[in-house]
């Protein structure tokens, strides 16, 4: 579980790559806001079943829900797990209408990608 405080948005996909000086901070601040308020407004719970380097995941928002694979590095250091890995997810899927900027100036995809950072320890 995380909480929605922590989740930022960093740029805009941008021919394949993620450009972070193409939002302004405003943008970026509404979009922030949208995403606490309308997708993450309480708990995301990810469920992960790890099979070598692939991981099936399970995202359930307050919203919607939506299962995922992604293709993990899995690091193993000092009686902890480190796994870092990029998911494609569907806002529509997780329960969150389209998101536009100012006027509509612009729109973000349905598809956005997280890059995810997790720890685990014993």
């Amino acid at each position: 579980m995380f909480g929605a405080g922590s989740v930022r948005v960093t740029g805009a996909l941008k021919k394949g790559r993620v450009d972070e000086g193409v939002l302004s901070v405003g943008d970026r601040f509404e979009i922030d806001r949208r995403i606490r308020e309308e997708l993450l407004a309480g708990e995301v719970r990810v469920t992960a079943t790890r099979q070598g380097r692939d991981l099936e995941l399970a995202v359930v928002a307050p919203r919607g829900r939506q299962s995922v694979r992604a293709t993990a590095a899995i690091t193993e250091r000092d009686g902890s797990l480190d796994v870092r890995c990029e998911l494609s997810l569907s806002m529509k899927a997780l329960g969150v209408g389209p998101v536009k900027g100012p006027m509509g100036v612009f729109r973000v995809k349905d598809e956005v990608t997280a890059l995810v950072s997790l720890r685990f320890s014993e």
